[in-house]
């Protein structure tokens, strides 16, 4: 599939060459333009992809001088420690209450890209990043599954809660594995991945694993080889935040949600800008859904004790594209209807026809964010074909148009 939308567009906005460097600052010097304090958040990737969010956004709009806060290896800046800067706004991830605070005496306008909710406050929706990691893997035919988080960490403890959640509305109870590595003496990669050998070794299996980000997941690949688990056999591996480099590296690859921070920054900076133009802060906090699952090897196998329920799911998922009827579905396994439906109920949870419908949905949920192109194109390489027939079964089962559907989720 072509696509015309790029992760980290080339920008036409390109700094003075002029640098000046400040202690704990990296300075973007222009005279005259609205000064943007940057805080850093402590995961490299989506840091970066937020910022290539915020510097899109500021390309496309008045460009601004832009201030960096360094920061050392796991230390997250203080706000209570700039309180004396006199920018124009802010953008960064604010954790503590007391840094909430620091940050309203400043008396600027700020965004808060943390997962603690604020007012004026765009970052992802953590809670959706669960449930459709659980809604992936329970999709697989997992009845077993958990979730490997990350000890005292807000975003974490979300994205646990909306696996739990989803898991439990479907009739599964998960287990949770706190993760006790943080920063200190523990935090070592054989430390890590012994633990998490340790662990996986207890588990049922079949199961089907998600982690808290995609570096968790690469733990639980290396506690799987230590505790002889085959992957994704007997534990399938979902990561969060679809880091390429950290996926593509995983031995075998890791499927991950995609969540694409762009956005997180592209619309941080878009309420900025709002907000220094003098417009009131949102009562609530803008939460961003996640794109879906980018599947690859880690999570490429179906756990259905049922080989006939295999069958049909992976016929059905191969053709997105294509109008499969039921009867199709039924010629494919060699089985009769009522057959095909009863054990579709029963092992999948909804009949033949609504996973036909949710695959060909999913597909055109990606052309649309992907793509730039229009409806009719994205009808004629979907199942639907006829744009009309597209908005109608698209509005049914989202409660969105194509058109509204793609401006909520698109930055461009």
């Amino acid at each position: 599939m072509s696509s015309a939308r790029c992760r980290r567009p080339q920008s036409d906005y390109t700094p003075s060459n002029e640098i000046i460097i400040v202690i704990g600052y990296v300075v973007f010097y222009h005279i005259g333009m609205k000064r943007i304090l940057l805080l850093r958040t402590w995961e490299a990737t989506l840091d970066s992809d937020i910022r290539y969010g915020i510097a899109d956004y500021a390309s496309k709009n008045e460009p601004w001088s832009f201030y960096e806060v360094s920061e050392r290896s796991w230390d997250r800046p203080s706000v209570a420690s700039i309180e004396e800067w006199d920018g124009d706004g802010m953008i960064g991830p604010i954790y503590k209450p007391a840094d909430i605070a620091a940050v309203k005496r400043l008396g600027i306008p700020a965004v808060n890209t943390s997962a603690r909710a604020s007012p004026s406050c765009v970052n992802l929706d953590d809670a959706a990043v669960g449930r459709v990691g659980a809604a992936h893997l329970i999709d697989r035919g997992f009845r077993h599954m958990a979730f490997a988080s990350v000890i005292n960490t807000a975003y974490a403890d979300v994205r646990a809660a909306g696996f739990v959640a989803e898991a439990r509305a479907r009739g599964i109870e998960p287990i949770v594995y706190p993760g006790d590595h943080g920063p200190g003496p523990r935090w070592t990669w054989h430390t890590i991945a012994g633990d998490f050998a340790r662990w996986i070794a207890d588990l049922p299996t079949p199961i089907g694993i998600m982690a808290c980000h995609d570096t968790r997941a690469r733990h639980v690949l290396a506690g799987c080889e230590l505790a002889g688990r085959s992957v994704p056999d007997e534990v399938a591996v979902l990561g969060a935040g679809n880091n390429a480099p950290v996926c593509l590296l995983g031995s075998p690859t890791i499927s991950s949600v995609d969540f694409d921070a762009f956005r997180v920054g592209y619309q941080a900076a878009k309420l900025l800008d709002r907000l220094m133009r003098g417009e009131t802060a949102p009562q609530t906090p803008t939460k961003l859904t996640p794109l879906g699952v980018v599947p690859r090897q880690s999570t490429d196998t179906l756990a259905f004790d049922d080989p006939m329920i295999g069958r049909a799911l992976r016929f059905i998922r191969t053709q997105p594209t294509r109008a499969l009827s039921v009867e199709d579905v039924v010629s494919a396994v060699h089985t009769s209807r009522p057959t095909l439906e009863r054990k579709f109920r029963l092992r999948v949870g909804h009949s033949p026809f609504q996973e036909v419908r949710r695959v060909q949905i999913e597909h055109v949920k990606r052309l649309l964010i992907e793509t730039d192109w229009d409806i009719k194109q994205v009808a004629v390489a979907s199942a639907f074909r006829d744009p009309i027939r597209l908005g109608i079964v698209f509005k049914k089962e989202t409660g969105q148009t194509p058109t509204a559907f793609r401006a909520e989720n698109r930055t461009q």
